[in-house]
């Protein structure tokens, strides 16, 4: 199947999936696609240059524009069924969630051959639905909310960030008694000290997110380079530093862990650091055209591939650690084993590999080669601030009190 690109025109793009006119509507870019723009530059304007006008990061919008023209078609990996073997009992998990951008594809095409390995060896229908995290967490909330009652809910939730899954009002009062963690084989020895393993067995974390600093001397001037957290709420960075607020998941992080180690002055100072909140896949490329960029920048490890060899631009993994957000599972105990495969696969050295070679998403299993540098401290909020706190309640007033410093 022919795929969308990003040097194809914005002519050839709508000629090839006309559809996807409302897909640049929705993400605000319906200036590229009106009927005055399209006659004057349509045939020659690529999509990539296109999108860097508009300051937008064209890899996570072709990914968008891909995942459409599948469904439109028929064609994603992961979301059919698989029949059973004549004699064998049909049976059926369903999955969903969100998955980073940069490894969704890898993973469902790895998650296909699951899907065809069960079907035929176990006689198991499993379907499964997973968005590019870009797509944002809205449809799955609008999902789980229709089925009312957790134990309507699918058997095996994906996602990172601490909003959707922690919210005590959907989830209700009693969630040990829907979901089970999955006993780990281990931890990595680079990720060992933390306390991964949910002490009420409830949540799977399997793979990180980390957040660490991109320092453009020639922004910084006279400026000491910032080596920790602590540093870079310090008010001389008032007004010098991108931070990812439209990264969800991981902002909703950077607020809460800065929230626990620094109170709320913390948050409003690196409301009063912000500068930009550009995609960090475009701060990166005003660094390397030595467009003005902000002194420093707060981007997930896995953009700084695009950062390397910028002259006067070094990445910094902050001493005190790069503040994570966890990828967690939610997995229903009813029907244990038939789930546990499922679960198994994301836990397990496969995905754990995929995420880590191509997302720069360290994996928890002690198998995976994490490719993290020598010295690679961690920080994260932990289950004693998740269960002692109300934790949506409390990334509102974060982001409230980040809000205000920054306006």
């Amino acid at each position: 199947m022919k795929t969308v690109h990003e040097d194809m025109t914005l002519q050839q793009v709508l000629e090839m999936q006309p559809q996807s006119r409302q897909l640049f509507v929705a993400h605000d870019l319906a200036a590229l696609v009106t009927l005055d723009f399209l006659a004057a530059a349509g045939r020659f304007l690529t999509l990539r240059s296109a999108l860097a006008q508009q300051g937008r990061c064209s890899a996570t919008f072709v990914e968008l524009l891909r995942q459409q023209g599948q469904r439109e078609a028929g064609l994603e990996p992961g979301l059919h069924n698989g029949g059973a073997p004549a004699g064998l009992e049909q049976k059926r998990v369903e999955a969903l969630g969100l998955l980073p951008c940069p490894v969704r594809l890898p993973v469902l095409e790895a998650f296909d051959g699951l899907r065809r390995r069960l079907a035929e060896d176990q006689g198991l229908a499993l379907e499964g639905r997973f968005e590019a995290a870009a797509v944002g967490a809205d449809w799955m909330a609008q999902l789980l909310r229709q089925r009312g009652d957790v134990a309507q809910w699918p058997d095996l939730i994906v996602s990172a960030g601490f909003d959707l899954l922690f919210d005590r009002q959907l989830l209700g009062s009693e969630p040990q008694r829907h979901f089970q963690a999955l006993a780990p084989a281990g931890v990595h020895p680079q990720l060992a000290g933390h306390d991964w393993r949910d002490p009420a067995g409830i949540y799977t974390p399997f793979a990180l997110v980390p957040a660490v600093f991109m320092v453009d001397r020639r922004a910084l001037g006279r400026l000491p380079v910032p080596n920790s957290w602590a540093d870079l709420l310090q008010p001389a960075y008032t007004g010098r530093v991108a931070v990812p607020v439209g990264d969800f998941d991981l902002f909703n992080a950077i607020l809460l862990t800065i929230q626990r180690d620094f109170g709320d002055e913390g948050v409003r100072q690196l409301g009063r650091a912000l500068q930009s909140s550009a995609h960090p896949a475009q701060l990166v490329a005003d660094a390397r055209q030595s467009v003005a960029a902000p002194a420093v920048t707060i981007l997930p490890y896995f953009f700084t591939r695009m950062a390397g060899n910028i002259p006067g631009v070094e990445i910094v993994w902050p001493d005190d650690g790069a503040i994570v957000s966890p990828i967690f599972m939610l997995v229903r105990r009813q029907n244990w084993e038939y789930i546990r495969p499922v679960a198994e696969f994301f836990a397990g050295v496969e995905v754990g590999t995929l995420l880590a070679h191509k997302g720069l998403f360290p994996a928890l299993h002690p198998q995976v080669d994490n490719r993290l540098p020598p010295q690679a401290p961690l920080k994260w909020l932990g289950w004693q601030q998740i269960y002692h706190q109300d934790v949506p309640a409390l990334l509102r007033h974060c982001l409230d009190q980040f809000g205000q410093a920054a306006a």
